[in-house]
């Protein structure tokens, strides 16, 4: 009769965990599967966008590029003037973000001839503006970042497979370097900034280009996937 009793129990405990353990193990699962599959989809790879060479001539590019760069002139007319309003425009901490998304998206889609185009319409604006005491050296700001990554974004699109977020990333960061780089003498000479106060503006500088990476990365793979700018 024991016997009976304990196989009895042992078939009515396996009845019910064989009720109760799959909603408990789906219910587990996706809580876990879930954020992992958010993270997934915000980090998700550039898919391979056509690169036929640095410098392009074609009217699609020029204009792209033109339309690109008054894009990118508007945004600035706000964040140059939060730049001046709250640090006094001694480092473009709010335009830094949002130029690594303009200017990664025309070196992207338009190579060497985008990232110019796009680079040097805001600085004429900027002078005609005075949106902040950067605007007369935005010219040597954007080009230190635009000509290393058009150079980059050659090498990387011609091999024609998706750019994952860490090679996004570290091509943001070396032209994060040569923008940080460029505001040295104007941190030194024209601010008087003392070493260890050029030191922290450096690395200021060069932080900024995480949050830009991550702002450019969902940017450019959106504007991709869309085939808007694609040749």
């Amino acid at each position: 009769m024991r016997v009976a009793t304990a196989r009895q129990g042992r078939r009515l405990f396996d009845r019910v965990w064989t009720r109760v353990e799959p909603p408990e193990q789906e219910s587990y699962v996706s809580a876990i599967s879930e954020p992992r599959a958010r993270a997934r989809g915000i980090f998700e790879p550039i898919p391979p966008i056509p690169f036929p060479s640095l410098w392009r001539t074609d009217t699609r590019s020029i204009v792209g590029s033109v339309l690109l760069a008054v894009a990118f002139s508007a945004n600035m007319q706000i964040t140059e003037r939060l730049d001046t309003a709250t640090v006094g425009g001694i480092i473009p901490w709010t335009a830094i973000p949002f130029g690594i998304m303009w200017f990664t998206t025309a070196c992207f889609f338009f190579g060497m001839t985008g990232g110019l185009i796009a680079a040097s319409f805001n600085p004429i604006i900027a002078i005609l503006t005075a949106t902040g005491p950067l605007a007369p050296v935005h010219f040597t700001i954007n080009w230190s970042f635009c000509i290393p990554m058009a150079l980059m974004a050659a090498y990387v699109l011609k091999q024609g497979k998706p750019i994952s977020y860490p090679t996004y990333l570290a091509m943001v960061m070396v032209s994060e370097i040569a923008i940080a780089t460029s505001l040295i003498p104007v941190w030194l000479f024209l601010f008087k900034f003392s070493a260890i106060q050029v030191a922290g503006l450096w690395v200021w500088a060069v932080a900024e280009g995480l949050p830009g990476s991550i702002l450019g990365f969902i940017f450019v793979r959106s504007v991709a996937k869309s085939g808007v700018l694609s040749a």
